[in-house]
């Protein structure tokens, strides 16, 4: 599903998607405390780095399996089509097109039939009051994708891009007469910056995908992604702090963060970071070094202040990565700034770069770039293979 579908079954659709991963998500803190106490507690796994990349690509595998029937799903087959065709005319409406990001476009504003023409490449519209309704051929049999919005006064809007957020849309997505699947969207507004509450759901037949959240201090949101009854992806998290005033640059006060992701029953990542200390680390550095004058800024000063901006980050950040079901912490990820030097010719600049690293129970530290640029790949092709099935 690509972005022109998300945004025709309602801006918010997308917005929701992002305002999770901005806000950090949690339903539940207390699910969130007890998988990080858990994994915390886990011991190191024996596996070296080379022995945990087998396992990490078994595991990447295994889910692969699980959602193999993905590509047959008819759902996605409907969407595919829609979305080739969405390639070679969008809806317009005055000038204005429905993934428009200038102006607040309400789904009702492009109520109507569309039936696809073939001949002319183009939607034939004829009116409707009461929904968009979207008509195209899929193989032999003929899709239809019907949907509804309730209007917001309101909308998401920053310097840079405007989110069109219809209160309520529902789009039933339909093979011949067959119902094949849904998405609904939600969001409920108290204030002009972004939702209070925004709500997702995709119902692929099979399966499942769910993202809520709702802005408060804390911050929580919930993303679950299942096949039947079987929990396939599972993200919680929670963000302390006032979340409009840090969308608007002002002091958001007392922010932590927290959280984990689940792969099915094999991987846990979890996160926890206190904003405040971390800011105020950074900036005992930054003080340390740039207040020095500029002749005082030598290459062990700089080093000094790389190295002290590396400690304030892992002094106020826990990100581990786990096998639940080993009960063991695979790596903890750490900042490890290092000295970069590019050559052009005959000249050179070197600097300090930031750089992430995989820390293991025997201190082993690998760069996380490098640890996966490597080792995964069956996985890779595996992945390939699959993706090609969507195109």
């Amino acid at each position: 599903m690509n972005k022109k579908t998300l945004l025709l079954f309602g801006a918010v659709a997308l917005f929701s998607l992002s305002f999770v991963s901005c806000s950090n998500d949690d339903d539940n803190s207390s699910a969130i405390d007890q998988t990080i106490t858990d994994v915390k507690n886990y011991p190191y796994s024996a596996l070296q780095p080379e022995q945990q990349k087998v396992k990490l690509e078994q595991d990447a595998n295994s889910l692969l399996t699980e959602i193999d029937d993905l590509k047959n799903n008819e759902c996605i087959k409907v969407l595919k089509a829609f979305n080739n065709l969405m390639e070679i005319q969008d809806l317009e409406l005055d000038g204005q097109t429905l993934r428009s990001s200038e102006d607040v476009i309400y789904i009702n504003e492009f109520y109507g039939k569309y039936t696809w023409n073939s001949a002319t490449q183009a939607w034939d519209k004829t009116a409707s009051a009461s929904q968009l309704e979207m008509i195209f051929p899929v193989g032999s049999s003929t899709a239809n994708i019907v949907v509804t919005g309730v209007a917001s006064d309101n909308a998401y809007i920053n310097e840079e891009e405007t989110y069109q957020l219809p209160k309520e849309a529902l789009a039933k997505i339909y093979l011949g007469a067959k119902q094949v699947g849904s998405v609904f969207a939600r969001t409920d507004f108290n204030a002009d910056e972004i939702p209070s509450y925004a709500e997702v759901t995709y119902d692929l037949g099979a399966y499942i995908m769910e993202t809520k959240g709702t802005k408060g201090n804390p911050t929580e949101a919930t993303s679950v992604f299942r096949k039947g009854n079987k929990v396939l992806f599972e993200a919680n998290t929670n963000m302390s702090g006032n979340l409009d005033n840090l969308v608007n640059d002002e002091d958001p006060g007392q922010m932590t963060g927290k959280g984990y992701v689940k792969i099915m029953d094999n991987l846990v990542l979890i996160t926890e970071v206190d904003y405040n200390k971390l800011a105020q680390a950074e900036q005992n550095a930054d003080d340390a070094y740039y207040d020095l004058p500029y002749e005082q800024r030598t290459e062990q000063k700089e080093a000094e202040f790389n190295t002290a901006m590396d400690k304030a980050f892992n002094d106020n950040s826990s990100i581990y990565l786990a096998s639940r079901a080993d009960g063991s912490k695979i790596a903890r990820l750490i900042k490890k700034s290092k000295k970069v030097t590019e050559y052009w010719g005959s000249y050179s600049n070197t600097y300090w770069e930031d750089a992430y690293v995989f820390e293991f129970g025997d201190k082993t530290t690998v760069d996380a770039e490098v640890y996966f640029s490597s080792g995964f790949n069956q996985f890779i092709t595996n992945w390939e293979n699959f993706v090609k099935n969507f195109e």
